[in-house]
């Protein structure tokens, strides 16, 4: 099984993944948002299944929400 992947925040792509066998994907360092996480796999047949889709929000550190 392959994987392919994208982020993205809003219409801008953040982060995206080429075909790979690698079942691991992390972020670091991601700015505070709303993020949608989309996932596709593919049989040795070339065959994908429907994409599945993960939403989330990232919160500003608690000593950055303190300076406001």
């Amino acid at each position: 099984i392959w994987y392919e992947w994208v982020l993205d925040r809003g219409s801008k792509v953040v982060d995206w993944g080429s075909r790979s066998q690698e079942r691991l994907v992390r972020f670091q360092n991601l700015a505070p948002g709303d993020y949608r996480f989309t996932i596709t796999a593919w049989t040795a047949d070339d065959v994908p299944s429907f994409p599945v889709e993960l939403r989330f929000t990232v919160t500003p550190a608690i000593w950055r929400r303190w300076r406001e």
